[in-house]
């Protein structure tokens, strides 16, 4: 698993086609070629959870246990912990997630969970991201197919976030508010993207590429 931050960068970038997966609520739309299908991930666990990336769409009841109990180890508040992105690995079936952490010490924290294992932390005492954009890659498998999942996260003010391939067709993904961010998820069929983020005057505020 990958993490990463961007800030502008405007060289040019070698692109390609993407096959996208859109999270939208708890439904994923997942774009290839000329046509789409539509394809639903299984909510193991959603309860009350009424965010847009609810616990129960990334992460088993099971597998949150496990999280939130070692995520309280490394001192964070285990009542105040969120997904705010994520998805599930096709294969192997593995929840991909990132989640708002908050400590008395770090303040607020973006971790990345692969499986049930959390990730190192990105942390502000404000709460407010230091760059533009912070992106966590994962490799994928889809019918034998190599393919890279993207969560993450940016600041309000973005108005695009896009995912381009290696042979340089350009997809957006859907921007979902989630508390005073903009979260976003997507599966991609290549194993090398960009991730490129747009402010509303069409300026290029962040750019990362992945892996």
């Amino acid at each position: 698993m990958a993490g990463l931050t961007a800030w502008a960068d405007t060289r040019g970038v070698v692109t390609a086609r993407t096959r996208v997966l859109i999270l939208v609520g708890v439904v994923l739309i997942a774009a290839a070629g000329g046509g789409s299908s539509l394809l639903s991930r299984p909510s193991h666990d959603p309860g009350a959870d009424t965010s847009p990336f609810p616990v129960g769409l990334t992460f088993t009841r099971a597998e949150w246990s496990k999280v939130t109990a070692k995520l309280g180890r490394l001192g964070f508040d285990r009542a105040k912990l969120r997904v705010v992105s994520g998805m599930r690995l096709q294969t192997p079936n593995r929840a991909f997630g990132l989640v708002r952490a908050i400590s008395a010490t770090r303040g607020v924290c973006f971790v990345p969970v692969h499986g049930v294992q959390p990730g190192s932390p990105t942390c502000s005492v404000g709460g407010n991201l230091e760059k533009p954009l912070l992106v966590f890659a994962a490799s994928d498998r889809w019918g034998g197919h190599i393919a890279t999942d993207v969560i993450g996260v940016g600041p309000r003010w973005l108005t695009g976030v896009s995912m381009i391939d290696q042979r340089g067709f350009e997809s957006g993904v859907a921007l979902i508010p989630s508390d005073k961010l903009l979260s976003f998820a997507g599966g991609y069929g290549d194993s090398k993207l960009v991730v490129r983020a747009r402010t509303a005057s069409g300026r290029i505020a962040a750019q990362v590429k992945l892996p």
